[in-house]
């Protein structure tokens, strides 16, 4: 299965045909007007929602493809974006299949009708919280009265760290001896084997 695939390719796929861009026919032109004619036709307007998949009898149009690729969760839409075309293959085999189970009735099945009452209401469920979630705003001093009456609550930690200055490194302090690279890692071996042992990580 392409990585761009979204769709439930694991069924048998029918043959689905080739699958081609759908390219609109260059128009006719148009039959040469008398010498005497002023009047010019006017062009004809392009297709504002073209066939941009066939496959057999089937034809997707633009706007069913770009809806089809609006409705992939956005943290998945980027794969698709950059192979549109596994996109319309998996989509065209899904398509097919569903149209060939329509014709066989497969949609009356009782286990396919719960099925699709039960995602039919997820998908009611969620445009639900999506709409609940955009008309939620907390303002900035809500959030900071809430921390400063639960302060308590929120865990602090606090660290402390050991700088042991080797030659030419950037925590040298100026009249204090640069240790060479052996004795800087002489000394942090020491220091460990100190707390380690429990000793106290502030006296050292």
């Amino acid at each position: 299965m392409k990585k761009t695939s979204l769709m439930l390719t694991a069924l048998a796929l029918v043959a689905a045909g080739a699958i081609a861009q759908d390219k609109a026919a260059a128009p006719k032109p148009a039959p040469a007007k008398p010498a005497t004619a002023t009047a010019t036709a006017a062009a004809a307007p392009a297709d504002a929602d073209p066939v941009v998949i066939t496959a057999g009898t089937m034809k997707i149009h633009k706007s069913e493809f770009e809806a089809a690729i609006e409705s992939i969760p956005e943290q998945y839409r980027a794969n698709v974006m950059a192979d549109k075309r596994a996109f319309a293959e998996d989509y065209i085999r899904m398509r097919l299949l569903a149209a060939e189970g329509t014709k066989n009735g497969l949609d009356k099945k009782p286990e396919v009708v719960n099925q699709l009452a039960m995602m039919r209401d997820n998908l009611v469920a969620n445009a639900q919280i999506s709409a609940i979630d955009k008309t939620i705003i907390v303002p900035d001093s809500a959030i900071t009265q809430y921390y400063d009456q639960h302060k308590d609550s929120f865990e602090q930690v606090k660290a402390r760290h050991i700088l042991i200055a080797f030659k030419g490194s950037r925590a040298a302090q100026p009249g204090k001896k640069e240790l060479t690279d052996a004795e800087a890692k002489a000394k942090a071996e020491e220091l460990r084997a100190k707390l380690v042992a429990g000793g106290d990580f502030a006296a050292t």
